[in-house]
């Protein structure tokens, strides 16, 4: 807890009393009593269960119930951090906007609870009241002068505006920031060579070896924020500043290139996070697309199949190894329940997401007391992935007004039940194995478009216990109703 010693200090006016704190929180798990002459009950002590008003939005169950657990675990930490600004952990003496934490989580915050209230007012302190006039943003928000402009921290800027546009619709945020985000991108070209960003204060923090260098991070990040500005031009109308920050955005996609992919697919002098920023952020040329797949497998198996990646990795890996075709390595690295992994923790008893992968092990103990916080949320920005691939539920425009579904039908899961309250209304997916065939139940809210893909063969598809009609395409479309689909099971 560093300087933060979860203490209260009351003074006893004589008879009974309730002793409540105000004007402060303390994140814990284990309540100590001392000194009492009775055996206390445990109704003698409540704990109150202090977060942001923000309704629960997403509901994720499958038939392994590690997994259910560990979505339990992300809830409860991201409700344990929300508290007026998104902390990083709720009990030491930091409990600050750590702009690094908060875009690592957002893609499954964004499913877990409705974050597009609390976001609008922490954007405010990041971008409105944060930016220097170089054009940074600061890694902690409120601003705690504690660094600025750093890769992946200072671009949660850009990264959870998008994320507020692409899940709720929003253009007011694009309006509102975009400038500023253009002064941002100056800061980085400035303090770029040609496009190569290198420097960084934290690099994939807390890796267990899966990380990568410093300008492989940062190029790969530089690129994808100018993406990110010409996709925000593009969305409002933009089209000659869109192709304008699109081309700025495909010449350091280039250097990233010719600096850092082998002609044999090596991603050079990186490990697990430089494999999964090419393929997540696009960055690996068709030539050697096969390649690097090849050489993203070979780098999980020098690990054993498990995640040895940071902060910077960890949100990324599992996409990025179903984007390169590796979808089987991403469902055994998601059920691995050795260390390190996600469900080793909670097998050890987690109630939240740890700050570290080794926080705790049975044959070393604790890690360093002075940072190891056991609620600290950012590893659990897995639960994007079992909305997004292993149910299957992904926006595909902002607002969900076209939602795709595909899910991953992930071995070691025969069932998976999932729902995500959209501003539109509930979408919702369950799907179970029968034998050799796939039982799809899908929940289209009004106003939304669903788009399912299908196999080659349609004649083996069939749609509440009927035939798909001719002409179908790879691509079923369904408007707003309840649906039951039976299809060839396809497992990774």
């Amino acid at each position: 807890l560093r300087a933060a010693r979860a203490i209260d200090e009351f003074v006893l006016a004589g008879g009974p009393q309730t002793l409540e704190p105000a004007f402060t929180f303390h994140g814990f798990r284990y309540v100590e009593v001392a000194g009492l002459t009775h055996r206390p009950k445990p109704t003698d002590v409540v704990g109150v269960v202090l977060n942001s008003d923000l309704d629960t939005t997403g509901r994720f169950q499958c038939s392994h119930p590690l997994v259910n657990q560990l979505v339990h675990n992300i809830l409860w930490g991201q409700k344990g951090n929300y508290l007026d600004v998104p902390t990083d952990c709720p009990q030491r003496d930091e409990r600050a906007g750590w702009t690094g934490d908060a875009q690592f989580f957002m893609g499954t915050a964004a499913y877990m609870m409705d974050v597009a209230p609390f976001f609008s007012k922490w954007l405010e302190d990041l971008v409105t009241d944060g930016q220097d006039a170089e054009g940074a943003f600061p890694d902690i928000a409120p601003n705690l002068n504690l660094g600025t402009g750093n890769v992946a921290w200072g671009d949660a800027a850009l990264v959870c505006t998008e994320r507020i546009h692409r899940v709720y619709g929003d253009r007011r945020v694009l309006e509102r920031y975009l400038p500023a985000f253009e002064r941002y991108a100056e800061y980085m070209a400035q303090r770029s060579e040609d496009g190569v960003r290198g420097y960084g204060a934290y690099g994939d923090w807390l890796n267990l070896g899966g990380g990568a260098k410093a300008e492989v991070i940062g190029t790969a990040y530089h690129a994808q924020m100018l993406r990110l500005i010409a996709q925000m031009h593009a969305e409002l109308g933009h089209q000659e500043q869109a192709r304008q920050w699109a081309e700025r955005a495909d010449h350091v996609k280039r250097r990233f290139q010719e600096l850092f992919v082998a002609e044999d697919g090596s991603i050079l002098e990186s490990s697990q996070t430089g494999y999964a920023l090419a393929f997540a952020f696009d960055l690996v040329p068709d030539d050697r697309r096969a390649k690097a797949a090849a050489k993203f497998r070979e780098e999980m198996a020098k690990h054993g199949f498990k995640n040895a990646t940071g902060f910077i990795g960890t949100p990324i890996l599992l996409p990025a190894l179903q984007k390169a075709g590796l979808a089987d390595v991403a469902q055994r690295v998601l059920l691995q329940e050795e260390f390190p992994s996600w469900l080793l923790p909670v097998k050890l008893g987690a109630t939240t997401i740890w700050e570290r992968w080794d926080g705790w092990l049975p044959d070393r103990g604790f890690q360093d007391p002075g940072m190891n916080s056991f609620n600290h949320y950012a590893f659990g920005s897995v639960g994007q992935f079992l909305f997004e691939s292993v149910a299957g539920i992904r926006p595909a425009e902002p607002g969900f007004r076209r939602v795709r579904i595909e899910p991953l039908p992930v071995r070691g899961l025969t069932w998976v039940e999932a729902s995500y309250e959209s501003i539109h209304g509930p979408i919702g997916v369950s799907w179970r194995k029968r034998g050799k065939r796939l039982q799809l139940s899908v929940t289209v809210p009004p106003n939304v478009q669903a788009e399912i893909p299908i196999p080659a063969d349609a004649s083996t598809v069939r749609l509440d216990g009927k035939p798909l009609p001719a002409g179908t395409g790879s691509t079923l479309s369904l408007g707003s109703g309840a649906y039951r689909l039976d299809l060839p099971l396809v497992e990774p």
